[in-house]
């Protein structure tokens, strides 16, 4: 693959016209979806509007009192924010016409910042996009973009284009990626689920604003026809192409770059944050649950005075539950750019304005101007911006860290669209075979870290025909299973530290049935259970399951509020350390055991995947 990714493009976006550089087909389909409040249409808004105009009636809230930023000009500045219906009406000194408004919020000298918004959050690993909206709002999240590829695999093309319309009874504007590829490499990881028929429909709804990341970038160097015109279809209606080009040279970078990759959330160093930028990327500076990089990354604006820092965002790409409840969300990425020298006003731009602008929203989102969403934080600091109220489209949402609406209700899908077809995992496909008579060496998965890998070549014992795992010397071992049961993967893993068995449908990125552990019968029993589930995680000492956590939605997200689930999660990382396991977070390690685009060595359905080689080797 390596010597096909030097070749000249084969077909480039410079063969046919993009025409308009708008970000969506019809901009007022937006408006329709994410302004729509009940039964408040686009025509009552334009009805407000009228009416404004003609002095025909007076803002619905008037918040007085504040020192409002303006992310335009980096000022703050006194004055009064009026608000009719779900849009900022006015802003500036006191106004005669504010006299008049229906309700009034006395800031007493609060900050007043726009609404945060996430450029790249994952709001379906463990918990589901509605349990993720109801904390997020609670620490000033007015608006996400859900890269949604864990989401949208694990509940195929009829579960996602569902749960798409359930965004909109969220308490924040909820907008989404559509995965270009599902698996990353079909063939490999098993059969490609989203079609280009599939992919036609989703890249064209108003929600959708862009391509989710594409992990497996070595396919669009090797001229990859399928994924190409993909990306270039999305580029032609104006949405977005998330990258993930970690480890790409700055020669990749430029072919990425020229075939439609739009940002870039993986710089690990200052300088690839510059190198990025240089390309006409945006860059989004991660700071989350897997990766923290914000104290590294930070720098980039010092001694750079002529840096654009419009391109430059902020997001955690993933935050699990117990962060979330311990440290907050998008306010906690201000705090600790803040604590990492850079100047407050800038970062909260690279959460509110920045993204808004990326997306092509600014229109709508990302500041507090007139016709813009009135989403407005009240906050006694800049430093640390925690807000006291939450304001989103002009109705209050949070006070003082508690909801004041209806919460957003539980998705209503399954695993229908993508089910597991079958109701036991008999204990044959749990073993390996085996023509050596006594010892075989295989070149088993090495765990170095959170979600780095390694080889490591290991001699095992052969009886009764079958490899034995030993989990005395921690060689477990770790299987595969596609949800249909048609192909099954198997391999051998090292540094995990399990007695016992272990199963799990959260398998990042493909999300089968991954099971793991030194015991045949406790392997099988935790894979029945997490299938009598309906999809989640169960551990198996001595036949008996010691902890299990339903994840029904889609296999891979709970059903429980984000307060129970981070309880849960604890339970079940105590339950993995009694089992023996020695990793920080062994859960978190086991679902990136599956991601064929961090080095090295993988499980897949076909075996045991090479990264670096970009074969199976076993």
């Amino acid at each position: 693959m390596g010597a096909k990714g030097e070749e000249a493009p084969k077909k480039g976006r410079n063969s046919f016209s993009l025409g308009p550089d708008k970000r969506m087909s019809d901009p007022r389909d937006l408006e329709n979806l994410f302004l729509a409040e009940n039964d408040r249409t686009l025509k009552d808004i334009q009805e407000y509007e009228f009416r404004k105009v003609n002095g025909l009636a007076a803002p619905d809230l008037l918040i007085t009192g504040g020192q409002i930023l303006n992310v335009y000009t980096g000022e703050i500045l006194p004055g009064d924010v009026t608000v009719s219906g779900p849009l900022i009406r006015y802003v500036g000194p006191a106004s005669a016409d504010s006299k008049k408004t229906k309700e009034v919020i006395q800031a007493g000298g609060s900050y007043l910042i726009p609404g945060f918004f996430d450029p790249h959050a994952h709001t379906d690993i463990l918990f589901n996009p509605a349990s993720f909206s109801n904390q997020t709002i609670l620490t000033g999240t007015t608006s996400v973009f859900s890269d949604s590829h864990d989401l949208a695999t694990s509940l195929g093309p009829s579960g996602f284009k569902r749960i798409l319309r359930d965004f909109l009874k969220y308490p924040v504007k909820f907008f989404s990626g559509v995965p270009a590829t599902s698996p990353p490499f079909p063939g490999i990881e098993g059969t490609e689920l989203y079609k280009m028929v599939h992919f036609k429909d989703l890249i064209r709804d108003p929600a959708v604003l862009g391509v989710s990341e594409i992990p497996s970038w070595i396919r669009i160097l090797d001229g990859d026809k399928d994924l190409i015109d993909r990306i270039e279809l999305a580029r032609r209606l104006g949405k977005r192409v998330e990258g993930h080009t970690l480890g790409a040279s700055l020669e990749k970078l430029n072919r990425l770059v020229y075939d439609g990759i739009t940002s870039c959330h993986e710089a690990l160093s200052v300088e690839d944050v510059i190198k990025r930028l240089r390309l006409g990327l945006f860059v989004m500076l991660r700071h989350g649950s897997i990766r923290s990089d914000l104290k590294e990354l930070a720098s980039v604006f010092k001694d750079r005075p002529y840096l654009s820092m419009n391109r430059v965002m902020l997001t955690p790409d993933t935050f699990l539950p117990s962060d979330m409840m311990a440290k907050g969300y998008m306010d906690y990425l201000v705090r600790e750019a803040v604590r990492y020298g850079i100047d407050p006003i800038l970062a909260i731009r690279m959460v509110t304005l920045n993204p808004a602008s990326y997306f092509g929203l600014d229109h709508l989102l990302g500041g507090i101007a007139p016709g813009r969403i009135a989403d407005i934080l009240l906050t006694r600091e800049l430093n640390s911006p925690r807000p006291h109220l939450v304001i989103e489209r002009g109705r209050v949402v949070v006070k003082d860290g508690e909801l004041r609406i209806a919460p957003a209700p539980l998705p209503t899908v399954g695993t229908e669209g993508r089910p597991f077809r079958m109701k036991t995992v008999p204990k044959k496909w749990l073993q390996v075979h085996s023509t050596e008579r006594s010892t075989i060496r295989v070149p088993a998965i090495q765990i170095l870290d959170k979600t780095v890998t390694s080889r490591k070549e290991v001699s095992f014992a052969i009886r009764d025909g079958l490899i034995q795992p030993d989990g005395d010397r921690d060689l477990l071992l770790i299987c595969m299973v596609q949800r249909d049961g048609e192909k099954i993967g198997k391999g051998f893993l090292s540094g995990f530290g399990l007695k016992g068995g272990v199963a799990s449908s959260l398998s990042h990125d493909i999300h089968n049935l991954m099971v793991i552990g030194d015991d045949i019968e406790d392997m099988r029993i935790a894979a029945d259970e997490v299938l009598r589930m309906g999809g989640g995680v169960a551990l198996v000492k001595n036949k008996h399951v010691v902890r299990a956590l339903s994840l029904p939605i889609g296999g891979i997200m709970s059903s429980l509020p984000m307060a129970d689930l981070a309880r849960e999660m604890e339970a079940l990382r105590r339950a993995f350390k009694e089992m023996g396991s020695h990793l920080v977070d062994p859960f978190l390690t086991m679902s990136f055991l599956s991601f064929t685009s961090i080095l090295d060595l993988r499980i897949t359905v076909s075996g045991v995947y090479s990264v670096k080689e970009g074969k199976v080797i076993f």
